[in-house]
C-alpha cells in the first residue's frame, strides 16, 4: 500500500490504488508494478521511476516533471492528455496505451516505443529521439527543430507540414514517410538526395 511519508519503494506492487490527484515530489520506485491502479491528474516532480511497470492504469490528465524512468513499461494504460515535461524516458515502452493528446516538452526519450503516438501540431524542439520508435505517429505541423531522430523509425508516420529543420536524421529512412510540405535545411535535403542516389555538386 501507498504511504505518502515512504521516500523510496522498492519491489512493491500497488494493486488497484487510488492515486488520483496526488502531488509527488522527489520519489523513488524501483522494481514496482502499478496494477490497475487509479492515477488521473497525478503530478509527479523529480521523481525516479526504475524498471517499473504501468499494467491497466488510469493515468489521464496525470503531469510528470523533471522526472526519469529508466527501463519502465506502460502497457494497456489510459494516458489521455498526461504531460511528460524534461523528462528522461529512456528504453520504455508504451504497448497498448491510449495516448491520445499526450504532450512531450523537451526531455529524452531515446529507445523508446512511442509507435502509434499522436503528436499533431506540438512543440516538440530538442527531444532526444535517438532509436525511438515513432512509426505510424501522427507529427502533422509538429516543431521537431532540433530534434536527435538518428536511427529514429519513422516507418508510416505522417510528415505533413512539419518543420525538421536543424534535426538530426542520420540512419532514418524519410522515404517510408508521409511527406508534404515538410520544411527541411539544405544539409537535410542533401542527405534525403543521396539516399535515393542523386548527386548533389
Amino acid at each position: 500500500m501507498f504511504s505518502a511519508t515512504q521516500e523510496h519503494f522498492v519491489g512493491e506492487t500497488f494493486w488497484e490504488e487510488d492515486l488520483s490527484d496526488l502531488a509527488l515530489e522527489g520519489l523513488t520506485f524501483e522494481n514496482c508494478t502499478f496494477q490497475s491502479s487509479k492515477m488521473d491528474c497525478l503530478q509527479a516532480v523529480r521523481c525516479q521511476f526504475v524498471n517499473c511497470a504501468f499494467q491497466f492504469c488510469q493515468l489521464d490528465g496525470v503531469s510528470f516533471t523533471r522526472c526519469a524512468f529508466t527501463g519502465c513499461k506502460f502497457r494497456e494504460c489510459g494516458l489521455f492528455g498526461a504531460l511528460f515535461a524534461q523528462c528522461k524516458c529512456m528504453g520504455g515502452s508504451f504497448v497498448g496505451c491510449n495516448l491520445s493528446g499526450l504532450a512531450l516538452q523537451g526531455g529524452n526519450f531515446s529507445y523508446t516505443a512511442l509507435q502509434g503516438a499522436g503528436f499533431r501540431n506540438q512543440d516538440l524542439r530538442g527531444i532526444n529521439f535517438e532509436r525511438a520508435d515513432l512509426r505510424e505517429c501522427d507529427l502533422q505541423g509538429a516543431d521537431l527543430r532540433e530534434c536527435n531522430l538518428t536511427l529514429c523509425y519513422l516507418q508510416g508516420a505522417k510528415l505533413q507540414d512539419c518543420d525538421l529543420r536543424g534535426a538530426r536524421i542520420d540512419g532514418v529512412d524519410l522515404r517510408a514517410c508521409k511527406m508534404k510540405n515538410t520544411k527541411l535545411d539544405l544539409e537535410q535535403a542533401v542527405v534525403i538526395a543521396e539516399s535515393l542516389g542523386g548527386v548533389v555538386r
